[in-house]
């Protein structure tokens, strides 16, 4: 919600500018992408880089559509 209204702290700057869900949800795609490529990739152990995924089953936003009427 803070990244929605533009409250949240971005590292490019000390304030951040309001964003709609498309653009909330490519970000949470590239972090599925990583997420998934953690769960796949393997250290030189043979160890997962990461055990399982923490977000399956999580929805990604769709963007409103709104018709000015």
């Amino acid at each position: 919600m803070a990244r929605r209204q533009g409250t949240a702290l971005s590292h490019r700057a000390e304030t951040g500018r309001p964003v709609g869900d498309r653009t909330i949800g490519a970000d949470l795609e590239m972090l599925l992408r990583a997420l998934r490529w953690a769960v796949r990739e393997r250290k030189t152990n043979g160890e997962r880089l990461l055990k399982e995924n923490p977000l399956v089953g999580v929805r990604l936003p769709t963007e409103r559509i709104r018709d000015g009427r």
